[in-house]
């Protein structure tokens, strides 16, 4: 759980990129390629990032996706999921 606090604090109040992200909490990355249109928010593109290597491997996930999301809300449900773990005890 302290990871996923830490992942959070970074992207949403340092606003800290997914490789500096992975490469300060020392965890492997999962990729996707968010795109965002007006008000949709869509993730295509999956894929896997390792710490030791400099390569994503994109047909790690080729069957999944895309997915959509009203940009609103997920906006919200990331603040929400952030609290959430802030309130959290250790």
């Amino acid at each position: 759980m302290r990871k996923i606090k830490e992942v959070l604090r970074l992207r949403f109040e340092l606003g800290l990129g997914q490789r500096a992200i992975a490469r300060a909490c020392s965890i492997s990355q999962s990729t996707v390629h968010e795109e965002r249109q007006g008000e949709t928010i869509t993730w295509k593109a999956f894929g896997y990032e390792n710490t030791y290597e400099d390569k994503i491997f994109l047909d790690a996930y080729s069957t999944v996706g895309p997915f959509t999301f009203d940009a609103t809300t997920y906006e919200r449900t990331l603040a929400q999921a952030l609290d959430v773990l802030r309130r959290a005890k250790p």
